[in-house]
């Protein structure tokens, strides 16, 4: 019987030990390390997730603030490394998904003129929810909506704070996607497109009605912040009281949101005199309450001119305003009517002669006013309001500063006036509306215009292109968004006049004058 060679065994067992440690050493780290290499994979994963759903609330108010587009790049590829003898799970993708949720606002709005509306509105905005497949990680999802970022596991936690509801004013952000669902394993690129935009809704009281994922986020925050809210399911109702509502459009589909327009004026009935010029300003907006730029308005009058014509077109500006030339050529009653998008608006007209509604004289019929005693009552129908012939009568007081008020029964505008007849060659005012402060500081133009306060001519201070940044698009001093602000503020006093009638007229009283006599014409 032939024995075996030990020679010839140990180099075989050898090798079936070798490849027994080298076996072993895999299954230990298939064991042991490929789930933490991959755990690591996919956490590297979850935290660009986490960032690129954080960068949600920014890029829309960015987009909706500057009506610029912009662009939310979502990685949705869970990648995991591939390792050499090793098995690795494959990779997967994440489902994305936009959720519909209602919002239901009623509120009253307080317009320009003064007057309030009430109107109602039901839209739909979306929820973004991305579910990344992980296996060895939790299964979360992260949910964006209304400027707020949360994640959902066994519970809910918030990564980014909502932004968009402060004390002072509201902003409804309504976001429309193109695709309702999606399962992607690679980075997608969700454009961002401004369609409505830039406008604010002054509100007398409103109520807020918004389907929510996180309702008692919404019910536990806003509560915190003093607003009146509460919760009923899923929905989350909210009351305001004179604050100020946005509702900006933002969409990745330039096409899904039909925007319907019509114009507005600022007044409802014009009453001016014979042969005066009046800046008819006409606002665009859309259903959301936002002005929209690059829209024809058609102007139509049946008495006086626009321009140089009964009709006239012009084309709304960034602010969705469109002025016109209001021409009183002839005395009577008529009509105004501007159209845009299929929807008009109108105001009754009335042109009177000057010389009825002229005040010119305090109560002791004297030309200048030299004290704090000064008042006039009964004014009503009136659009000017001159400082003529200002006179220094003491030498104590090298500035003319005066102080008056124009009041009725429910509002009054107070005014402060700061003038040098030498030196500076500048007239600064203040202007006030029931203690809201709406023009501080503002310069009157160069000596030709403001020093005419010092002679017969006199200066309208309701005038805006008497105001520095409003004296004319060639000047360096040429500001357009000031000049709108002091053209709106002057406008509201204008309107103010023009509207008082005999049943609530206004009156002006002096509050202060020192060392100075000055005429005031108001007609």
């Amino acid at each position: 019987m032939r024995k075996i060679n030990d020679s010839g065994l140990s180099p075989v067992l050898g090798m079936v030990l070798a490849l027994a440690i080298i076996v072993g050493a895999i299954g230990i780290v298939q064991q042991f390390f490929v789930p933490a290499w991959i755990k690591n994979d996919e956490w590297n994963h979850y935290t660009q997730l986490r960032q690129d759903f954080s960068s949600i609330p920014k890029l829309i108010a960015l987009t909706a603030s500057s009506g610029n587009p912009n662009v939310v790049t979502l990685n949705l590829k869970v990648d995991r490394k591939s390792y050499p003898f090793l098995m690795s799970p494959p990779d997967t993708g994440t489902f994305l998904k936009a959720e519909r949720e209602r919002i239901w606002i009623n509120y009253t709005e307080r317009l320009p003129n003064g007057s309030t509306a009430t109107r109602n509105l039901s839209l739909t905005t979306r929820a973004l929810i991305a579910e990344p497949k992980y296996y060895y990680l939790p299964n979360e999802k992260f949910f964006y909506e209304n400027s707020l970022v949360f994640v959902r596991s066994s519970g809910n936690a918030t990564l980014v704070d909502q932004s968009a509801f402060t004390n002072r004013s509201f902003t409804i952000y309504i976001f429309d996607t193109d695709f309702d669902s999606i399962s992607s394993s690679d980075v997608m690129a969700i454009p961002l497109i401004p369609i409505s935009y830039g406008g604010e809704i002054a509100v007398v009281n409103a109520t807020i009605k918004f389907q929510s994922l996180y309702p008692e986020y919404w019910n536990r925050t806003l509560s915190e912040m003093g607003i009146d809210v509460s919760r009923q399911g899923n929905t989350v109702t909210v009351n305001l009281t004179e604050t100020v509502l946005r509702i900006a459009v933002v969409a990745t589909d330039s096409t899904s949101v039909k925007l319907v327009y019509k114009p507005y004026l600022y007044f409802s009935e014009l009453t001016t005199f014979l042969g005066d010029t009046e800046i008819i300003e006409v606002v665009v907006l859309d259903q959301f309450g936002n002005p929209v730029p690059n829209v024809q308005v058609n102007g139509s009058t049946t008495i006086g001119l626009l321009g140089s014509s009964k009709n006239a077109t012009k084309i709304t500006d960034a602010n969705g305003i469109a002025r016109f030339v209001f021409k009183a050529t002839e005395e009577g009653g008529g009509e105004l009517t501007f159209e845009a998008g299929g929807n008009s608006t109108s105001a009754d007209v009335t042109v009177i002669t000057p010389g009825e509604n002229l005040w010119d004289r305090n109560m002791n019929n004297d030309t200048l006013v030299t004290s704090p005693d000064f008042k006039w009552a009964g004014i009503h129908a009136a659009s000017e309001i001159w400082l003529k012939n200002a006179t220094q009568i003491s030498t104590k007081e090298n500035k003319l500063d005066i102080y008056f008020t124009l009041y009725n029964s429910s509002t009054y505008y107070y005014f402060e006036i700061h003038a040098s007849e030498a030196g500076d060659d500048k007239i600064w005012i203040w202007r006030y509306r029931n203690t809201l402060q709406q023009l501080l500081n503002e310069e009157l133009f160069d000596s030709s215009k403001s020093d005419k306060i010092f002679t017969p001519d006199g200066i309208n201070i309701l005038d805006p292109t008497y105001y520095k940044d409003c004296d004319g698009k060639n000047s360096s001093k040429w500001n357009s968004t000031k000049c709108e602000d002091i053209r709106d503020a002057l406008s509201q006093v204008k309107w103010f006049l023009q509207n008082a009638t005999l049943s609530d007229p206004i009156s002006l009283a002096i509050q202060d004058i020192k060392g100075w006599a000055v005429e005031i014409q108001i007609i």
